[in-house]
């Protein structure tokens, strides 16, 4: 017979589709400057620079060798707090690959 409609009495079927983007891994990465050198209470930027360009991960996590001399916050500023010289680890999260800025603090001219 035309135009009957017949009824399903099981719940409908549900799919649920994940989408996942690629993950690009860094191969290298490269810090700018590797060695700086900064007043007593000045400050400048580490730069991260990751290779390929568009490494799916780019964070990095920031370390001072000795933080009385130099102090580094998350996002790779460093601040001069006395003189003498130490070392910031730059580190990329994903790889582990590590890379270091030298940093050297004097007293300001007066």
């Amino acid at each position: 017979m035309l135009g009957r409609r017949y009824r399903c009495k099981q719940d409908p079927i549900q799919c649920y589709v994940t989408v996942v983007e690629k993950k690009v891994p860094a191969t290298d990465f490269a810090v700018s400057p590797t060695n700086k050198t900064v007043t007593v209470g000045g400050s400048f930027q580490i730069n991260a620079v990751f290779t390929p360009e568009n490494a799916t991960d780019k964070s990095v996590k920031y370390e001072s060798g000795n933080s009385s001399v130099a102090k580094v916050d998350a996002k790779g500023k460093v601040t001069g707090v006395k003189t003498g010289v130490t070392a910031i680890v730059c580190t990329a999260v994903e790889s582990g690959i590590t890379r270091t800025c030298t940093v050297t603090v004097v007293r300001p001219l007066s």
